[in-house]
This record gives structure tokens, C-alpha cells and sequence, in this order.
């Protein structure tokens, strides 16, 4: 084979991996705040990974969460009742009146059905991280499934990421749990995902991964 053939072989099968990577991830949610070129994210996207938290509920910090939300378990299920399969409440009670501001004006644009009650965290966890990450610089979205390639069954899904608005790359990857004692299946579930990465030499930061997960 002659050094141009072979030159060009290399560029087709650098071009053809490249081409091929957005196919681990599929958007389960249409998230009109993301960036136009930001909805089909490549494994590329994934390499300057800086936080990877666990958000919970009022407490939880206590527990080891990295990030809680200031509302209490049986206020995450009202809200689920109030707004799952599309509903919205007519009244609330007064110590969650900007928690439904906040999911009224966000979940419409955020796809947000709320078909499983962790979506209620993942939804005000999202809004949450805009007081630590500027809206005009950083996205911030969830419901991204992850597999070995088309066609090939889900891994699993990330619930928090923030990505920088212009390059699309992810600097958060988190997970969002109201079960107090979930915190050790969320890390494992970004120990998948970090291992995924890891098999596709994407160098994520193992060091800030063990940072929160105590690996």
C-alpha cells in the first residue's frame, strides 16, 4: 500500500470515528435552552469533566450529598402529583411557591413531563447550578442515555450536566436522588460512566471524580 493510500485510509477512519460518536448518546428530552449545536453532544464533548456531584434534598449534605436542595421529601411528591403527565396545581402550599414558579416556567421549554418523581430534583437542581455556573456562559441539562453503539442496549443516564455554551463542552456530569439512601448507587452509576469514558481513552478527571465519590 502506498504512503498516500494509507494516508488517506487514516483520515477516512479518524473522520468515520468521529462521525460515529454522538451515537452513544440519545436526548430523552428536547431541551429548547441548549445551543443548536449543543443537542447532538460527541464523546469529545465529555473531556474537561471538572464536578461530579450528587444533588440531593433538604439534609442530605449531612449524608455525604455533594448538593441538596432545600425542599423536604414529601415536598418533592406533592410537586410530583401537581405536575406529573403534564398537570399544574391551581393552588400549593406557601413554602413551595417558588419551587412551582420555577418548574412553571422551566419545564415546557425543558421537556420536562415528570412521568417519575426524581424529575421533580433533576428539574430544580438544573435551575439550582445557574447560581454557581453564569446562564449566558454555561447550558444546563439532563436525560442523556449512554450506550456502546447504535443499536446497542442503554448503560445508563445522566441526569445533571452543564456545558459551556461555546464549544458544548461538559464540565458537570451529576445525578439527582431523593432516597436518602441512594448515594452509593449514584456514584456507582458515575463510576459507569466514567469507566465508559475511560475504555474510549476520554480523559475525564478520575481526580475529581474520586473526590466526591471516595474511590
Amino acid at each position: 500500500m502506498s504512503v498516500r493510500i494509507r494516508f488517506l485510509a487514516l483520515i477516512f477512519l479518524s473522520f468515520s470515528q468521529f462521525s460515529q460518536a454522538d451515537q452513544y448518546f440519545n436526548e430523552l428530552r428536547w431541551d429548547e435552552y441548549l445551543p443548536d449545536d449543543c443537542h447532538e453532544l460527541s464523546i469529545h464533548n465529555f473531556t474537561d469533566i471538572g464536578e461530579w456531584p450528587v444533588y440531593g434534598i433538604r439534609g442530605y449534605t449531612n449524608n455525604g450529598f455533594d448538593y441538596e436542595y432545600p425542599i423536604s421529601r414529601s415536598d418533592a411528591t406533592w410537586l410530583w402529583e401537581a405536575f406529573k403527565n403534564g398537570n399544574e396545581p391551581n393552588s400549593w402550599p406557601s413554602h413551595l411557591g417558588r419551587e412551582v414558579d420555577l418548574i412553571k416556567t422551566h419545564k415546557d421549554a425543558m421537556d420536562f413531563d415528570f412521568s417519575v418523581e426524581g424529575e421533580v430534583l433533576e428539574i430544580l437542581a438544573l435551575i439550582d447550578l445557574q447560581e454557581q455556573f453564569n446562564p449566558r456562559d454555561y447550558f444546563f441539562t439532563g436525560g442523556l442515555e449512554y450506550r456502546d453503539g447504535p443499536g446497542a442496549p442503554t448503560m445508563g443516564e445522566l441526569d445533571v450536566l452543564v456545558g459551556e455554551r461555546s464549544t458544548c463542552n461538559i464540565v458537570v456530569v451529576g445525578e439527582a436522588k431523593l432516597g436518602k439512601g441512594s448515594l452509593s448507587k449514584a456514584h456507582k452509576q458515575l463510576g459507569r460512566f466514567r469507566g465508559f469514558l475511560n475504555r474510549r481513552n476520554i480523559p475525564a478527571s478520575w481526580d475529581a471524580f474520586r473526590l466526591v465519590s471516595g474511590f
